[in-house]
């Protein structure tokens, strides 16, 4: 079990370097989406939240300097955002209730 999380845990984190490099060289353009949201759940067949999750990440991995000064701030407009901030799709969502 310990092989499999860690090969589990690997594979995510190729994914992941493999999605920053997509975005960072906009073939999601070129594949025909126009943003890597789209791109994820179109090829990929991501659900939107997990898109934007992996993308976030993605991101945030590939520019690890200007992650704590952009948090929080919706600062992710750009080339392969959908012309949106990452902060406007999750702010459309209700807050999940909790407890009983």
């Amino acid at each position: 079990l310990d092989a499999i999380d860690l090969e589990e845990k690997s594979r995510i984190a190729e994914g992941l370097a493999l999605i920053a490099v997509i975005d960072e060289r906009r073939d999601c353009l070129a594949a025909g989406y126009p943003c890597m949201r789209n791109y994820c759940m179109g090829r990929l067949h991501m659900s939107e939240g997990r898109a934007l999750r992996r993308i976030q990440v993605a991101r945030a991995a590939a520019m690890p300097n200007q992650g704590r000064s952009l948090a929080g701030r919706g600062h992710t407009r750009g080339p392969g955002s959908c012309g949106r901030s990452r902060g406007g799709w999750f702010a459309q969502r209700p807050a999940r209730q909790r407890g009983p």
